[in-house]
């Protein structure tokens, strides 16, 4: 049986609950691409398309409308629903980087994007478009809840949003806000869960080689995390300056990779 409901997993929880100003638990991306199809004649972004143009997508990132709903006692798990406030103007947005306009001026303001928290009444992202940038360059700069998504899937989601055939029409996208499920109906799916939960327990247990396995893993995983924090500098391979209390990482694509760069820049096109 297939799940009824979107339920946030453990993961989803956990970066939710451990949240805090100095604790963000969002992801960013700053991507550099050919202004092209972005601006029109005199330079100026086109964002009533651009907005339109995302909009139009939504129904292929069915994520990205929603946001975190607390059913109530009985009811489960917080779970993805869609946002009936959802407008695509407080998610899609320029932003102005300082004269003259160069690398150092573009990561700063990254990062003075970057800090705020996201607002849990609304859906988790954000993008930001920059122009003013030397050659006709546009950059993009988005914002990304690790609860919405993180690493590959990220960036499969942003190909998803911004990598596709020109429309055909400009008409609106077939996503519309449905309401959220009513209480009865989460409790019933609260019980199922909770009901297939103790059976896949009671299975393992009468498993004496799973039950083996699972506690004998116990020891090395708290020695991995033990060891990590002991050294902060194993946490991550790359590592950058810190300015303003955000940390941040500027990476230069090598010219061996211009090919990827010119893809990168079509996909700007789609508008």
């Amino acid at each position: 049986m297939g799940r009824r409901f979107d339920r946030l997993s453990a993961t989803d929880l956990t970066n939710l609950a451990v949240e805090a100003a100095d604790t963000p638990a969002h992801v960013g991306a700053l991507m550099v691409v050919d202004g092209g199809a972005l601006l029109d004649a005199d330079g100026r972004l086109r964002m009533t398309i651009v907005r339109a143009g995302i909009e139009r997508r939504l129904d292929r990132v069915p994520k990205l409308p929603k946001v975190v709903y607390r059913p109530g006692l009985l009811a489960g798990r917080s779970l993805w629903v869609d946002d009936p406030a959802f407008a695509i103007d407080r998610h899609v947005d320029v932003a102005e980087v300082a004269a003259p306009g160069g690398e150092e001026q573009l990561l700063r303001l990254t990062e003075r994007l970057m800090v705020p928290l996201l607002s849990r009444s609304r859906p988790l992202w954000r993008l930001w478009f920059v122009t003013e940038l030397p050659s006709g360059r546009v950059a993009m700069i988005i914002k990304l809840h690790h609860a919405v998504a993180d690493g590959l899937a990220a960036v499969q989601m942003l190909r998803s949003l911004l990598d596709l055939p020109e429309p055909t029409d400009t008409a609106p996208g077939g996503w519309r806000a449905a309401p959220p499920p009513g209480w009865s109906a989460l409790v019933g799916d609260n019980l199922l869960e909770r009901s297939a939960a103790v059976a896949r327990t009671a299975r393992r247990l009468a498993d004496p080689a799973a039950v083996r396995r699972a506690v004998g893993s116990v020891p090395a995983s708290w020695r991995g995390i033990a060891r990590s924090w002991g050294h902060p500098e194993r946490r991550s391979a790359v590592r950058s300056g810190l300015a303003g209390g955000l940390r941040s990482y500027a990476l230069t694509w090598p010219p061996s990779r211009k090919p990827l760069m010119r893809t990168a820049a079509r996909s700007t096109t789609s508008f």
